[in-house]
């Protein structure tokens, strides 16, 4: 098993060199002229090419490139003239630190919230937890940071807000972990420094993950609270202690192991944001008694004195736990109805004001009034009424540009997620229905995509392609396909066996009428939830990429090139990036609200329950 899965990593390792090699050779300019200029004569232009190799056919110039590879030869960086490889090692344990942190925050938090969210499941405390996990998925990373550089570095002095370490102090490099090195040199005030220095990139990072482990902790332990070796576990009488630590949770991290696992591509495609942010580059019972009541099963054991005992307790209360089941049950149904209204009016409140933007926008987003800028907001007391949530460095009405930036989070969200949809759709529906031969290929493409963060992939397909709105949509389109390819695979391999497909197919349908007609409705409930978890990610991304100044052209106002522009004026101006990062938050909410309704909705358990 282990040898076949190494042999099929080879083809994905191939892709996804090959995918490198393509997007250097596709990215604008020419390394020649980069190195000696416009001015360079040609025979020094073909001089390097052939030291380079630049003037061999593209499958030798491949052929070299893997083939170096292999040996940890990357070639010599153009901007700093050093080996790629080492300018990658002396960076990769900022990284690797940052991550790590990230991910032991993350765990500190989110366990335990899990945890007790699930011992009080639909108890105040319950909907705290879900709520705060929520919050934190739909919080962007990059605003998160700038935010904590505010309030914890600028306004109250708690952390520093840059770099790795207080200037002047020096590690000893060992490993390159800082931490690390100055416990391993006994150096406790570099090891102070350094922990200061990484608590707030840690919390900025680790915040989305710690979301995400928060509800999978929850789910799982509710999954494993029903079993019988828990209920038989309370029947013998251990402490509820006990039956947590023993039975419970132990039981229930092997699925929050195999996430955190899963997730650590996560953490390094976030790092990219944060390091940008932070210059690191630089130097008890549930309260379900129906559920979780001591009942054994019919063949529990040979005692049947014990089950009699144990089922006339039960008796006694069996008509008071039934009203409260029944009320609990109603009670949640329209907390989930809720959730779909809530998420689908603030979604409906982005379309209407990007609908209806120029005449919903007090002023036009472009108009520059110098003799305005940096006015803060109306309702502060300190500007004019016309400018209700302030004006930029350039005296452009923010609230204005908020409203127009709402256009482009819609057209890039929605369009990104029906592309994505439709290709992810048809690959996996097709993979999954015919199989053999069709099914590996699509898996294997599919691996290199995963291969790639996200993020990362739309950076590199971004410097390719260039700034634009259609651009910024393709490369996102080809980031996200992947999940709906392999939800709808999945829905479909179960699908196709059940007796309404077998009855089709013996009725003479075809193989593609019986895939539009019958499949891909049944996949429906599965992709609506995808798609609106998907398009919160995209508006995150898209904001990202603006932010980086990888997004749309700079004259079209975004949320992220709002933020970006913002952080400069953080310390005189904070509204700046408070105002355009509550837009984000907002929107990205509500979408999340609406899928974790829908996902209530649609989950048979919940519906079983």
């Amino acid at each position: 098993m282990i040898g076949r899965r190494l042999i099929g990593a080879i083809p994905v390792l191939l892709g996804i060199s090959f995918i490198v090699f393509l997007l250097m050779h596709l990215a604008p300019g020419d390394p020649v002229y980069l190195l000696l200029g416009e001015d360079a004569t040609p025979d020094d232009v073909a001089r390097v090419r052939h030291e380079w190799g630049l003037d061999q056919p593209l499958a030798a110039q491949y052929w070299q490139f893997i083939s170096r590879a292999m040996i940890g030869d990357f070639g010599r960086s153009l901007k700093f003239g050093e080996p790629v490889m080492k300018l990658i090692l002396e960076r990769l344990p900022a990284t690797i630190e940052l991550a790590t942190i990230s991910l032991i925050v993350a765990i500190l938090i989110s366990v335990p919230i899990g945890v007790y969210s699930a011992i009080k499941r639909d108890t105040i405390v319950d909907h705290a937890g879900t709520g705060l996990a929520l919050v934190g998925v739909s919080l962007p990373n990059f605003w998160l940071g700038i935010m904590l550089i505010y309030f914890l570095g600028g306004r109250w002095n708690l952390l520093p807000v840059a770099g790795r370490i207080e200037y002047g102090m020096e590690v000893n490099a060992i490993t390159g972990f800082y931490l690390l090195d100055s416990l391993l040199t006994g150096n406790l005030a570099a090891f102070w420094s350094a922990a200061q220095h990484l608590l707030m990139p840690a919390i900025t990072l680790g915040t989305a993950l710690a979301a995400i482990v928060t509800r999978i902790t929850r789910s799982s332990v509710l999954e494993v609270m029903r079993q019988d070796y828990v209920m038989t576990a309370r029947a013998k009488g251990l402490s509820e202690s006990a039956v947590i630590w023993r039975h419970i949770l132990r039981n229930a991290l092997i699925t929050v192991v195999t996430i955190l696992g899963l997730q650590l591509g996560a953490l390094l495609n976030g790092s990219v944001i944060t390091e940008t942010v932070f210059l690191l580059s630089r130097n008890r019972r549930s309260p379900d008694p129906v559920d979780l009541r001591p009942r054994l099963p019919a063949d529990a054991g040979p005692d049947p004195v014990f089950r009699r005992h144990l089922l006339r307790r039960q008796s006694s209360r069996r008509r008071h736990l039934y009203v409260h089941r029944s009320e609990d049950q109603a009670l949640m149904r329209r907390f989930r109805y809720f959730k779909v209204f809530a998420g689908g009016m603030i979604l409906l409140g982005l379309v209407v004001c990007g609908v209806a933007a120029p005449i919903i926008a007090p002023h036009d987003p472009q108009e520059q009034r110098l003799e305005a800028r940096l006015q803060p907001p109306a309702w502060t007391g300190g500007a004019a009424a016309k400018y209700w949530l302030g004006t930029d460095n350039l005296g452009r009405d923010i609230l204005s540009r908020i409203i127009y930036g709402s256009r482009i989070s819609l057209l890039v969200g929605a369009t990104t997620v029906i592309l994505a949809g439709l290709l992810g759709c048809i690959l996996g529906g097709v993979a999954g229905y015919f199989g053999k031969g069709i099914d590996e290929v699509v898996g294997k493409v599919t691996e290199i995509f995963l291969a790639f963060p996200f993020l990362l992939l739309a950076i590199a397909l971004m410097a390719f392609l260039g700034q634009g709105v259609v651009n910024i949509i393709l490369a996102l389109m080809m980031s996200r396909w992947v999940q709906y390819c392999r939800v709808v695979r999945g829905e479909v391999l179960s699908l196709k066996e059940r007796d309404f497909i077998t009855a089709a197919r013996a009725l003479g349908g075809k193989d593609f009428y019986i895939l539009l007609r019958h499949v891909a409705p049944n996949t429906l409930p599965s992709v609506t939830v995808v798609a609106t978890f998907a398009m919160a990610i995209v508006i995150i991304s898209e904001a990202s990429l603006s932010f980086l100044g990888l997004g749309v052209p700079a004259h079209i106002p975004t949320w992220g090139s709002m933020l970006s522009e913002g952080r400069s004026y953080m310390t005189r101006a904070p509204w700046l990036t408070i105002f355009p990062g509550l837009a984000i938050f907002i929107t990205v909410f509500g979408i999340n609200l609406l899928g974790d309704g829908l996902r209530d909705l649609f989950d048979p358990k919940l519906q079983r329950q």
